[in-house]
This record gives C-alpha cells, sequence and structure tokens, in this order.
C-alpha cells in the first residue's frame, strides 16, 4: 500500500475556505465604501458598484502582502481601530506642539534637531513600515532609516519629540501584527 502525499500545488479545503474568506472580506469593505461614498442605493449603481468592487480585487489581489492575513482576527480588527483614533490624537497633540514652537520668539534655542537611534522589538516587515510611516506622520519626527533586525534611525525637531520614541505606538503596532 503506497501512500500519496500531496503536492503543495494541490489547495487544501483550508486553504480555499481562507482564499474566499479573503475574497469576500475585500469586496464587502470595497462595496461597503462604494455604497458609503456614493450614497446611491438603487439598483443600477449597486449593480455598479459590485462589478467595480469585484474587477478592483481581480486586478490587484496579488499586490496585497501575504501578512494582511492576521488582519482577519475581530481582535486586530479592533486594534486597528483603535490604534488609528490614538494616531490621530497623537497627530494632532503633535501639531499643537510644532505649533507652539514655531510661534515662539526664541525657536533657535528651543529647537534641538536631532538624530535618534532606537530599537523595536518589532520585526514583521509589514510592522516595521507602519511602524516607520506613523512616526513620521508625527509632526517633529521622520523616520530616516530602518532595517530588517528593528533598528531605526528618527530625525527629531526637539528633546520633546524623541522623548516617547519607541513607546506606546510600538507596543500598539506589536499588537496589530501578533508581535
Amino acid at each position: 500500500m503506497s501512500v500519496q502525499k500531496k503536492t503543495p500545488d494541490q489547495p487544501t479545503p483550508a486553504r480555499k475556505m481562507s482564499f474566499l474568506l479573503d475574497i469576500g472580506m475585500r469586496f464587502f469593505m470595497l462595496f461597503g465604501l462604494w455604497v458609503l461614498l456614493s450614497g446611491m442605493l438603487d439598483a443600477f449603481h449597486l449593480a455598479l458598484g459590485a462589478l467595480s468592487s469585484a474587477f478592483i480585487i481581480l486586478i490587484s489581489y496579488s499586490f496585497f502582502p501575504k501578512e494582511l492575513i492576521l488582519w482577519r482576527r475581530p481582535s486586530c480588527i479592533w486594534s486597528i481601530f483603535i490604534f488609528i483614533l490614538w494616531l490621530l490624537v497623537e497627530i494632532i497633540k503633535a501639531n499643537a506642539a510644532m505649533l507652539r514652537l514655531v510661534f515662539r520668539k526664541d525657536i533657535t534655542a528651543h529647537m534641538e534637531p536631532d538624530i535618534v537611534n532606537l530599537q523595536t522589538r518589532l520585526r514583521n516587515p509589514m510592522a516595521l513600515t507602519v511602524f516607520a510611516n506613523s512616526i513620521t506622520l508625527t509632526p517633529g519626527t521622520i523616520s530616516v532609516t530602518v532595517n530588517g533586525k528593528g533598528e531605526f534611525s528618527v530625525h527629531t525637531i526637539d528633546s520633546k519629540s524623541a522623548e516617547n520614541l519607541p513607546g506606546e505606538m510600538e507596543r500598539k503596532i506589536g499588537r496589530i501584527f501578533g508581535e
């Protein structure tokens, strides 16, 4: 009696279900966004939105990184939502701090530009990218270099901007990516 091994090319039922779940989630997110932004609820426009959403998924499926599979978990989706709200608040606070700095009479006395080197525990390439972009989105800081080992160089406009690096931002991104 011989045992037949499955080749990697043969999709397993779990892989098929995962693929269908992935396609379905992308479709409903795109279609929901389309309905929300268009506001057209008649049959013609809903069909047009559904076809457009399906077409976009068809042509762009291979563009999405494999790490997005993690984002299917409800806890991950909730963590992303919380992170985005938190980041918006941090951006507003950093904007206010930059505004105060810019309108000081003695601005040069309070500016202390520096390159800060930091080590993060994040290793996932997508997590490192989100972390670097979040740092750059926050006024007063710019990610200069990042490597796969989690080593960052960040330009800061003053010492206050560097105080919380990596800090809470790293923890929130780590929670999203399961690190």
